[in-house]
């Protein structure tokens, strides 16, 4: 029951660093657009561009996982000891153990960041010398979150849901969760 708005933050930060991740792939492979349709005019196939792609995220994701938990631990218990916490902390500091449920939390996490690093590239190396040059021509559209205000909708969601816990009505305790 105490863990639930923890629970609620961890997915929420989730949820930011996979746009962030999704965002900055996207960026990475628009960059490198011209490169993929170039190799796949010279005879290189989509697999070719992929195995790059899922080469360098597989390196990121598996240092993440492998060093994610124990550091996340080691800063935790650091900052902790700062004392600008102690309405949480009520210690003098917070310990931590590595289980496997953060284990399992750290693998959805990589998985999630190397479903964003391969998506924008599964989607660009599709695209020949000729749809690069089209592309160029014609100015992309709006993201669909964007499109349909979608993007606000979900901005709106996170304020009232933030308002609703902040003012203690907590859901939690209706049963909700």
């Amino acid at each position: 029951f105490l863990q639930a708005p923890l629970i609620l933050v961890v997915l929420m930060v989730e949820a930011l660093i996979f746009y962030y991740l999704w965002t900055v792939s996207s960026a990475m492979v628009q960059e490198q657009q011209e490169d993929m349709a170039r190799i796949k005019s010279r005879g290189g196939s989509t697999s070719h561009i992929l195995s790059f792609y899922l080469s360098q995220g597989l390196v990121l994701v598996v240092f993440g996982f492998l060093l994610g938990p124990p550091l996340s631990l080691l800063l935790t218990n650091l900052m902790s000891r700062l004392g600008a916490f102690p309405s949480l902390t009520h210690t003098l500091s917070l310990t931590g153990e590595l289980t496997v449920s953060v284990y399992g939390v750290a693998f959805l996490a990589a998985i999630a960041s190397l479903a964003a690093i391969l998506i924008p590239a599964v989607q660009a190396s599709r695209k020949g010398i000729v749809e690069y040059k089209a592309a160029l021509a014609h100015p992309a559209q709006q993201p669909w979150l964007q499109r349909g205000n979608l993007d606000l909708a979900i901005i709106a969601l996170g304020f009232f849901l933030y308002w609703f816990i902040s003012s203690g009505r907590g859901f939690i305790s209706r049963g909700l969760l």
